[in-house]
C-alpha cells in the first residue's frame, strides 16, 4: 500500500487533488463574504457575539436586559413577566407572577395578549439556557404587534433562580 504512494503519477494527482480543494475552498469563501457584503442585513465578521450581545430587534437595537435591572422591575411591579418555555416548563417553575407565553403556541396566546395587555406596558420575556432563542422571538414578535417597551432576559429562568430571587410553581 505505501508503494502505490511513491508511484510518481499517484502523487502527482494526489497533489492536484489538494490544489483543487484548496481553490474550492477559496472560492467558496470568496463567493460568501461577498453575498454578506452585498446583503443589506448581512451579519458582521467580526463582533461581539456574546450571549447578552447578540439579542437585537430588527433596527439593531439591543433589547436585552440585566438581572439587576429585571430585578428593580420586578420589586417595583413596574413590568409583565412573560415565560416563553413550554407549559410544561412553567409548572415546574417560573418567575414568582410571570405570565406562560409559550412560543410554539403563540398563536393560542395573541388575542388575550392584544386584548388585555396595554401596549405601553414594560414587558420582560425570558426562557432558560443561553442558546435559547424563544424569549427573542416572543420579543419581536410583541415588538411587531405594537408593543413599544419589551426587554430579553438573557437565560432568565437559570439567572433568577441563581440569585434566589422569587418563583412559583403551577404544579
Amino acid at each position: 500500500m505505501a508503494q502505490k504512494f511513491n508511484n510518481p503519477p499517484i502523487k502527482k494527482q494526489l497533489i492536484k487533488a489538494f490544489w483543487q480543494l484548496a481553490v474550492i475552498v477559496l472560492f467558496s469563501n470568496a463567493i460568501g463574504i461577498g453575498f454578506n457584503y452585498i446583503r443589506y442585513d448581512s451579519p458582521a465578521l467580526v463582533g461581539d457575539w456574546s450571549d447578552q450581545n447578540r439579542f437585537f430587534d430588527k433596527n439593531g437595537k439591543d433589547i436585552s436586559i440585566t438581572l439587576n435591572e429585571a430585578r428593580r422591575h420586578f420589586e417595583k411591579k413596574t413590568a409583565l413577566f412573560f415565560d416563553a418555555r413550554d407549559m410544561d416548563s412553567f409548572k415546574i417553575g417560573h418567575i414568582k407572577g410571570a405570565r406562560s407565553v409559550p412560543f410554539q403556541d403563540i398563536d393560542n396566546y395573541l388575542k388575550d395578549l392584544i386584548e388585555n395587555v396595554a401596549h405601553e406596558t414594560f414587558i420582560i420575556t425570558y426562557c432558560d439556557g443561553k442558546a435559547c432563542n424563544l424569549s427573542h422571538e416572543l420579543a419581536l414578535l410583541l415588538s411587531d404587534m405594537g408593543f413599544p417597551n419589551v426587554k430579553v432576559l438573557v437565560n432568565g429562568w437559570t439567572v433568577w433562580q441563581e440569585s434566589n430571587l422569587p418563583i412559583e410553581t403551577s404544579g
